[in-house]
């Protein structure tokens, strides 16, 4: 776990930093090469808002749904290498198949809802 830390937040604050600086960047040049956009600032930020907060309760709950369904996947696939021998040895491999592909259409479902939900917030 500490090594997980230690590798990705330098990363991680390095990225921020680099697009904190490319905002600030693209702002500055808009506001110098056409001033007439900060009129319509402020008639913007109230729509936008209004969508963050709106959006922003079903995109964690989504990310919450999606993260829930990922956990069959991998828990279906983990068991089915484990018993590959098994399942081989009673020909139930299309049963498995089968569970698989119930188990994955649902991660599509969540992870799709939760893409939709996250193109607002």
């Amino acid at each position: 776990d500490m090594q997980n830390i230690d590798n990705v937040v330098p990363d991680k604050l390095a990225d921020l930093g680099t697009k904190s600086l490319d905002i600030v960047t693209q702002l500055s040049l808009i506001y110098v090469l056409a001033p007439w956009v900060l009129i319509t600032l402020p008639f913007l930020f109230v729509p936008y808002q209004a969508i963050f907060r709106r959006m922003r309760i079903p995109n964690r709950d989504t990310r919450r749904i999606e993260s829930v369904s990922r956990s069959p996947v991998y828990a279906h696939f983990s068991d089915t290498l484990q018993g590959r021998e098994t399942i081989r040895a009673f020909g139930a491999e299309s049963r498995f198949e089968r569970a698989n592909l119930e188990h994955l259409e649902q991660m599509a479902l969540s992870t799709y809802g939760n893409n939709a939900v996250s193109k607002w917030a």
